[in-house]
């Protein structure tokens, strides 16, 4: 999730945040974030973008259970539960500070939210993030804290001693967007996407979600296309796992 998708986030810049944020301020409560993160959905163009893209992929293949990797503010799993109420959820996101000196999000966060560091800032954003998702939709939202890498890496250990395990219908990538990262989230969803199920993502024309996605489909003889929707013209990635 980058800057020049998002065009602003909670009416900060980056550039405002850089001025800004140089000295600790108070933190938000958690109904002030509530407000601020509703107030946010309603100027970010970023759910125009490609959230009916993801609607119209979930319809074409009736998609009952979807992983996210990369939750950040909930919008897009908010969206997914209230639109489609048969759906199952489960994302997973660190919610981590300065994860890529590239990505201005957690700065954002920060400039928005307040205290001490940007991971105060952070852990406050997650908490009422999961409270709000959990309180709404219950047992059909499960929301992982970690590194999708620990995500993975704990599935296949379930499946490696016959637990349980049950395999989504579509996985959608937006999380860390360098090249490393990206082949381990393409690599760990394909693991865990049914066969004739998607694994998708945005943000393609940066050089890191690129490259992956390029040297993953070389490593699968697999071909990816691009869906968006007509009036933004978005491209979404996605791969049909074989």
């Amino acid at each position: 999730m980058r800057i020049s998708k998002l065009g602003k986030l909670f009416g900060l810049t980056s550039r405002k945040v850089e001025s800004s944020s140089v000295h600790p301020r108070t933190i938000l409560d958690e109904e002030e974030t509530l407000k601020l993160l509703q107030r946010g959905l309603t100027e970010s163009n970023w759910p125009g973008l490609y959230y009916s893209t993801i609607d119209e992929l979930i319809e074409g293949i009736s998609a009952n259970c979807i992983l996210e990797i990369g939750v950040a503010n909930g919008w897009h799993a908010d969206h997914l539960l209230n639109k489609f109420p048969y759906l199952s959820y489960v994302g997973v996101d660190p919610w981590k500070a300065s994860y890529d000196p590239n990505d201005d999000y957690t700065r954002l966060v920060w400039g928005a939210i307040g205290g001490e560091s940007e991971q105060q800032a952070l852990d406050l954003l997650q908490k009422v993030v999961c409270g709000d998702l959990n309180a709404k939709y219950d047992k059909r939202v499960t929301i992982h804290r970690e590194t999708s890498e620990n995500f993975f890496d704990r599935n296949r250990k379930n499946i490696s001693t016959g637990s349980p395990f049950s395999q989504f219908d579509i996985c959608f990538i937006d999380g860390d967007h360098r090249k490393d990262s990206v082949l381990i989230d393409l690599r760990g969803c394909w693991e865990l996407t049914r066969k004739g199920g998607l694994i998708c993502g945005d943000d393609f024309l940066w050089s890191g979600v690129r490259e992956a996605v390029e040297i993953f489909c070389a490593e699968k003889s697999v071909k990816p296309y691009f869906a968006s929707n007509e009036a933004q013209g978005y491209p979404i990635y996605v791969i049909r796992k074989t």
